[in-house]
């Protein structure tokens, strides 16, 4: 009987390395599961759009062509727009001055910077539709200058502010806070966080030290050339990334050179930790954990901008931008997942103007009347959404 489990053992086994070779050289040959890539991820590169972009930023950073598009490289702040571009010369969004057909003199106009990211920037709309404009269009007395950029977070708006938001010499700042984006403070390579962004970027972030003081780590790429070796070379890319990158630090068998790891020669292991690297992308959940280390993070950065701008003489505000994700999640879970971190802001002084409801007011118009959008195709505000949440930031102003 013992040789006879023995032997059933032997071949339970053997099946199962059989199988897991036929996995790893048949199912896996082109390494993709299902239509997504497996890892490991060498080079650090998800689609075909990746792929394209770190030739292009190649051919730039050989001297070979010129960058085109709205975005240029930014050594410090990881990509920033280019003046000229649909920029103004001071890198905020170009719109027609309203205020001045209106006869406000500009000495008269309060000046207000808005930062943030795409939801403050106003991807998928004109930048006369976005909400800070709106905002200047709907009381003339308001100076508005938008600082907002695509995939920024909050870290990026704080050091962008830092730079060119305090010399345009604002009375006030103004940062829309997007609740789903908040993980892009844990993160300093863009695919490593989504990966399917197109784009290939890098940024700087912030960690709490151990007195719980925040410290900068500076984007890891200096360069274009920098940038193009991060992505090309997983050893480089693992020595920059893995201390200070919290989705390759999760999971860095994944994002290690090929054949390194015991892992990458089982199939059925490299499905596990394909699985396991795509983990905890949802923002919401890891707000409401006290034990996470994103709301901590967020709440630091939140509280130095707060000190920048004091200390600068400036007024701070902080307008929270539900998505459609955040709105779904708040109905289910009966509260939003940013519900302590503002109830601590405006305990801590900080004023802070939740649009949440003007947004869920538009979303339902817009489920009710087709020919009225909530959303534009790629889920960012459609310019009706941006109108009312102009409106929600004027009406809750003092």
């Amino acid at each position: 009987m013992a040789r006879r489990l023995l032997r059933l053992a032997a071949i339970t086994l053997l099946l199962l390395v059989v199988t897991d070779q036929l996995l790893l050289h048949i199912a896996l040959d082109d390494d993709a599961w299902a239509g997504r890539l497996v890892a490991p991820f060498d080079p650090p590169l998800f689609n075909a759009g990746q792929h394209a972009s770190l030739e292009r930023l190649a051919a730039v950073a050989s001297g070979e062509r010129q960058l085109v598009g709205p975005l240029r490289f930014d050594a410090e702040l990881g990509w920033a727009p280019r003046i000229g571009e649909g920029y103004d010369e001071h890198g905020a969004r170009a719109v027609p001055r309203s205020a001045d057909d209106k006869g406000v003199p500009a000495s008269e106009r309060r000046r207000i910077v808005t930062i943030g990211g795409s939801f403050t920037h106003g991807d998928e709309v004109e930048a006369g539709d976005a909400w800070p404009a709106r905002v200047e269009q709907l009381d003339p007395s308001l100076q508005v200058f938008n600082l907002g950029v695509g995939a920024y977070g909050i870290d990026q708006a704080l050091l962008r502010l830092q730079r060119d938001g305090l010399p345009l010499r604002p009375d006030e700042v103004w940062l829309g806070f997007m609740p789903s984006a908040a993980l892009r403070t844990l993160n300093l390579y863009r695919p490593a966080l989504r990966h399917h962004d197109l784009l290939v970027l890098s940024k700087p972030r912030f960690v709490l030290d151990d007195a719980g003081a925040l410290q900068v780590v500076p984007n890891p790429a200096a360069s274009l050339a920098e940038l193009v070796r991060l992505a090309s070379d997983n050893e480089v890319f693992l020595q920059a990334m893995l201390p200070h990158d919290a989705f390759v630090a999760a999971a860095p068998a994944a994002y290690s050179p090929r054949g390194s790891h015991w892992s990458h020669h089982s199939g059925l292991a490299r499905l596990v930790i394909t699985r396991d690297e795509g983990r905890g992308r949802d923002a919401h959940p890891r707000l409401r954990d006290g034990n996470d280390a994103v709301a901590p993070l967020i709440d630091a950065l939140v509280h130095r901008l707060a000190l920048v701008c004091r200390e600068a003489g400036v007024r701070f505000r902080l307008v929270v931008l539900p998505d459609g994700k955040a709105l779904r999640d708040a109905a289910a879970q009966g509260t939003p997942s940013w519900a302590g971190l503002a109830e601590g802001w405006r305990a801590d002084g900080i004023e802070v103007i939740d649009v949440t409801e003007a947004v869920r007011a538009a979303d339902a118009a817009g489920r009710a009347d087709a020919g009225s959008k909530a959303w534009a195709p790629g889920g960012h505000y459609s310019r009706l959404t941006h109108l009312a949440v102009a409106a929600a930031i004027l009406d809750a102003l003092d």
